[in-house]
């Protein structure tokens, strides 16, 4: 269930531009995730399950809801999910006019989920880590992008259109047209599998990864720019012993080492953000052959004309072999293209 409630707020800066400032917001109930659901209990003197009052390795599977299932294999769908979506939209937009048309948009959201990745599964957002307590995995969802800037225009000089014949069948008749994207990058979590789990959720990279004890948040994504960090763009040495390279590892909470719950959540660090602009030079003419209503078009194009490096996410399982590492890139470098239309 989605409930969606908006207001904005519209204003005319002049006969032909067009100021829109607005706030919109999305609850989202009862939607689809996947979890673990035999994950182990806690047993106690007071709370004994299936006679054991305390918590081992060696009684796991005597301390789940169901027993003769594999904890990290049985996946179960439900709709128990629930998200948050608040965002502030701004547009500004100017109708053609002197030759020039635009369309700014700018929006600054946050969206907070109980499922990492929740909006991008076609089966739900896998539940990571403690699968009994929500709140453990409440944070940024993996899709969106906080800030982001879309500009579209067009510009067709129109200084030409009543000159002589030469200028106006030269010069005239020509329009540069853009789209400009600017964004930051996507809220990622760092997970890990962890092997010896208390509960049972020991599978692939079923867990948050365990932060180093003298690693703070702030240091987990490296400092530098984007291409000077490509193959260690999350902080290693927060995750991971330097020396052995072995993940940071889970606190021992039992007597045979069973394991607690990694420490870090969802949206601990950021993706690399995007810079792209795509441009067309146009030129129509009228050769009035093989009829009066011919028409001929030429476009150049060019996609992220000014060539940026943008790149996709990193590897964010620790246990993975891209972990910290960028590997391909989310914009292709620069194509350029051309074509002629002949319509009659």
């Amino acid at each position: 269930m989605l409930q969606r409630y908006s207001l904005n707020l519209q204003t005319e800066l002049r006969k032909d531009m067009m100021l829109e400032i607005g706030y919109i917001g999305t609850r989202g109930l009862h939607l689809t995730q996947q979890v673990l659901p035999d994950q182990a209990l806690d047993a106690s003197p007071s709370n004994p399950i299936r006679g054991q009052t305390d918590n081992t390795l060696a009684n796991l599977y005597q301390r789940v809801p169901v027993q003769g299932f594999g904890i990290s294999t049985w996946r179960q769908i439900n709709s128990e999910g629930a998200s948050w979506y608040n965002g502030l939209e701004a547009s500004l937009t100017k109708r053609f006019s002197h030759g020039v048309q635009l369309l700014a948009s700018y929006t600054w959201a946050k969206e907070l989920s109980t499922d990492f990745s929740s909006s991008t599964s076609p089966n739900g957002g896998e539940s990571i880590g403690n699968q009994y307590l929500q709140s453990a995995r409440y944070g940024p969802d993996l899709f969106v992008r906080p800030q982001r800037f879309v500009a579209s225009y067009v510009y067709a000089p129109p200084y030409f259109e009543h000159r002589g014949a030469l200028l106006r069948n030269t010069l005239s008749g020509w329009k540069i047209a853009g789209v400009t994207t600017i964004q930051n990058g996507h809220p990622l979590a760092v997970q890990n599998t962890n092997a010896f789990n208390l509960y049972g959720i020991n599978g692939t990279d079923d867990d948050f990864a365990q932060l180093a004890p003298n690693c703070t948040v702030s240091q987990v994504s490296s400092s530098g720019s984007v291409q000077s960090k490509i193959n260690h763009f999350i902080n290693q040495s927060c995750f991971e012993n330097v020396a052995t390279g072995q993940p940071t590892p889970y606190p021992v909470i039992s007597s045979d080492g069973g394991t607690a719950f990694g420490n870090t959540r969802p949206g601990i660090l950021r993706g690399p953000g995007q810079n792209n602009t795509d441009l067309s030079l146009i030129k129509n003419f009228s050769p009035r052959w093989p009829n009066e209503n011919a028409a001929v078009e030429f476009r150049a194009e060019l996609f992220n004309a000014f060539n940026h490096p943008q790149f996709s996410d990193p590897g964010y399982a620790v246990d993975g072999a891209s972990f910290g590492a960028i590997t391909t890139a989310a914009v292709a470098p620069r194509i350029a293209q051309f074509a002629l239309k002949l319509s009659f």
